[in-house]
């Protein structure tokens, strides 16, 4: 990130193959920590706001002394704006970014969690329809000449994919037949998206 003029973590050849999804780990220059929303330390495995110190760290933004005051703490802590958590042996994982995390139910969800969730939807639903293509195919290969073949009824009932965990509903939705706005680089625009859903909700997401 900017503020911090590079990496604060990395990964490389094996050690980036054994844990593909993580950020990497902290650089030996690097001081890293989660924080609670109450600024305490957590300890391993605990989801909370990555912070940073350094030398590498900014001094500060030029001539905006409240933003400052919100990122950067007296004994030069910077809080990354990225919530993440770090594992046992040591690997840092980013879950979301704090300002799109949201407070429902006394849970703190996080986008990331919907984007995995339609994700393994979507494979499940397509595993589905592919053991059923195949299925057909044994079905149709395997039928007798001159017999009618019987349909067999299921056993039970597909399993929902979402059956084995819980999932957290929006109390409310939308959809659009429209592909969802992007910046730039490709990702998302989510600031765009709140003002499209403020201006046809009428309401503030």
């Amino acid at each position: 990130m900017t503020e911090t003029s590079g990496s604060v973590a990395m990964s490389m050849g094996e050690d980036f193959i054994r844990n593909r999804a993580s950020a990497g780990r902290i650089l030996s220059h690097v001081e890293l920590r989660i924080e609670g929303p109450d600024g305490t330390a957590l300890p391993a495995g605990e989801v909370g706001e990555i912070v940073v110190r350094g030398p590498m760290v900014m001094q500060g933004y030029w001539q905006r002394p409240e933003e400052n005051g919100r990122v950067l703490s007296p004994d030069g802590w910077l809080k990354t704006g990225d919530v993440g958590l770090i594992d046992p042996r040591g690997y840092i994982f980013i879950v979301d970014r704090a300002k799109d995390m949201v407070i429902s139910g006394g849970e703190n969800i996080y986008c990331a969690e919907g984007r995995a969730d339609r994700e393994r939807d979507a494979r499940s639903r397509r595993m589905r329809r592919l053991r059923h293509r195949r299925r057909t195919a044994r079905r149709i290969a395997r039928r007798p000449r001159g017999r009618r073949q019987c349909r067999r009824r299921p056993r039970s009932s597909p399993r929902s994919p979402t059956s084995s965990r819980v999932t957290r509903l929006p109390r409310r939705s939308g959809s659009t037949a429209a592909p969802l706005p992007r910046n730039d680089v490709g990702k998302i625009d989510k600031k765009r998206l709140r003002t499209e859903w403020t201006n046809t909700e009428g309401k503030p997401a």
